[in-house]
């Protein structure tokens, strides 16, 4: 998928960066390693050839960016956003532990500090506050797990809570936001999927 996402999109996005195509595959393969890792399933293992290759080198960054963001009430929804998003961060805090990661990167969400007004920190955490979903709960317990996992292994961490709006990266003007259509964009990202492969 991300292969196919550079080769559709990804060249005209980074274009300022690189100029072809087979310069932004080949940057990738050299600097990325793609793992398949089911996040719910708690037997899941990588493959020896994979798991060879990242116990084999130093980890300059891990980044755990996977959850799931059901924002719905109800037994069956909470019952995945545990899995996914509690258990599934166990299960990444697991496989952190069998290598050499010079610093682990969870993203969670600015969400996580739940039913708040005024000046919050950074650090925020109350786990007795009122939440608006269960998906804002569940991500901050992961966000607990993974600030305990640094303290007791002494691992370099850093927790990203991002809101829903975010300026540009590449193009100028850094950081400026021209339209925000957070609620609606994953629609349109899907529709974009949908009609290449019509």
């Amino acid at each position: 998928r991300i292969y196919q996402l550079l080769r559709d999109d990804g060249v005209s996005y980074i274009s300022n960066i690189f100029s072809e195509q087979e310069r932004v595959l080949e940057a990738f393969d050299k600097t990325c390693c793609c793992i398949d890792f089911d996040l719910v399933d708690n037997d899941a293992r990588i493959g020896q050839g994979c798991m060879a290759k990242l116990a084999g080198a130093p980890i300059d960054f891990f980044y755990h960016v996977g959850a799931s963001t059901d924002l719905r009430d109800g037994s069956v929804v909470e019952g995945l956003l545990l899995r996914t998003n509690i258990q599934g961060t166990q299960n990444v805090l697991s496989l952190l532990s069998e290598l050499n990661v010079g610093l682990f990167s969870y993203v969670g969400t600015a969400y996580s500090c739940g039913e708040v007004s005024g000046e919050v920190s950074p650090d925020y955490a109350n786990i007795r506050q009122r939440f608006r979903n269960p998906y804002e709960r569940s991500k901050l317990l992961a966000e607990i797990m993974v600030r305990e996992y640094g303290r007791e292994t002494g691992t370099r961490f850093k927790v990203f809570r991002p809101s829903v709006t975010g300026g540009r990266l590449l193009e100028e003007p850094i950081g400026s936001v021209n339209k925000f259509d957070v609620f609606y964009g994953w629609a349109a990202f899907f529709l974009a999927l949908k009609k290449k492969h019509v």
